[in-house]
């Protein structure tokens, strides 16, 4: 009897002929890391050098102040207003007009309260300068407000404030708490009459720090090794567990990931990559090489040698990155870093029986 040949059966056959055409491909195209190409017979394996930055990807969480409002620095009829919930503005651009009078947004790392005239001096004139010498480098922070100070104002802020005269005046500034912030509400309207004070714009949270959550198996480094966290192109050193890098901040803010996360933080997983800052000088080896003795580990520089005792440090693909156990070394000098071979033997039963016990190499 002829069997008939369905459709599906068809379908059947031309999915399992492409996932083997695939698997072919990927077979004879991957790379295979240089460990692997050994010879499972072979007894005499390569160990090569590798850096080793103890990396590990980490659940951050984000350190958030609370909701600022900026404030109106003058009083009268609002004629124009940016605002708008997610709308974001940056230091020195304008952001309102009262009396149709443009006001400019400022940040400054302690919050102006007077008019600035030549030769005020204080914390407020030196945070003033330092603010504008991020916008132009040329300028020199020295705590007193001068010529040099006013004019680089002039310049920043002309094509907002128009002509000015001397002096730089408080109701002209709405000061913001950073570089850039984003508006969650409106406190007032186009057309509305506002009193010098009150709140203009409500902005969404500011990110502060990043606290990491590490490992609960997680082991740190060697006493004075320092960690970094890194996330897409920023890197910031680790304290305590917590960053306040201002450009890694800006990195994890300006992220698809971050938007996702601030959308439903309960629910979200936010991280990034915290390693060593400075890899330490390692070696890698197929992990059958290694002899093990209850918690010790040890490799073979040959067949006759004495074993080198190893300090495993991660395994990945059936090799395992390691460290000469300097502490415990079962060599006869145990304080000097033995001199880890190009090769290694295959150790043996026999081998493996004879290893000495971890408590003889303490």
């Amino acid at each position: 009897m002829t069997k008939r040949i369905t459709l599906g059966s068809l379908t059947l056959i031309a999915v399992a002929l492409i996932s083997s055409l695939i698997t072919w491909y990927i077979a004879g195209h991957e790379p295979t890391p240089q460990l692997l190409v050994a010879d499972e017979a072979s007894t005499s394996i390569p160990v090569v050098n590798e850096a080793f930055d103890d990396r590990h990807n980490v659940r951050l969480h984000p350190v958030n102040r609370e909701s600022i409002d900026l404030l109106a620095p003058s009083s009268g009829k609002i004629t124009q207003l940016a605002c708008g919930p997610g709308q974001k503005f940056s230091s020195l651009e304008g952001v309102v007009t009262i009396d149709a009078e443009e006001k400019v947004a400022f940040y400054s790392s302690v919050p102006l309260w007077r008019d600035l005239s030549i030769d005020t001096t204080g914390k407020d004139v030196s945070a003033f300068q330092e603010s504008l010498k991020m916008k132009d480098d040329s300028l020199s922070v020295t705590g007193r407000m001068n010529r040099e100070t006013l004019d680089v104002w002039k310049k920043l802020t002309k094509s907002i404030l128009g002509t000015q005269d001397s002096v730089i005046r408080l109701d002209n500034i709405v000061w913001i708490p950073d570089e850039s912030i984003t508006v969650d509400t409106c406190a007032t309207q186009l057309g509305a009459t506002i009193e010098a004070g009150q709140p203009l714009i409500k902005t969404v949270p500011t990110m502060t720090g990043i606290k990491i959550e590490l490992p609960e198996d997680f082991t740190p480094g060697k006493p004075g090794e320092k960690y970094v966290l890194s996330f897409a192109d920023a890197t910031a050193e680790v304290t305590d567990g917590f960053v306040d890098d201002p450009q890694l901040m800006k990195a994890i803010q300006q992220s698809e990931d971050y938007s996702q996360w601030a959308k439903e933080p309960d629910k979200t997983l936010l991280s990034g990559s915290y390693h060593l800052a400075t890899p330490r000088e390692a070696y890698r080896v197929l992990s059958r090489a290694i002899a093990t003795n209850k918690d010790c580990a040890y490799i073979f520089p040959s067949a006759e040698g004495h074993p080198i005792k190893i300090q495993p440090l991660s395994a990945k693909l059936g090799s395992t990155v390691f460290t000469p156990d300097i502490e415990k070394d079962a060599s006869p000098k145990k304080k000097q870093i033995p001199s880890i071979p190009s090769h290694v033997t295959m150790p043996t039963p026999e081998m493996t029986r004879k290893l000495p016990s971890c408590e003889s190499n303490s």
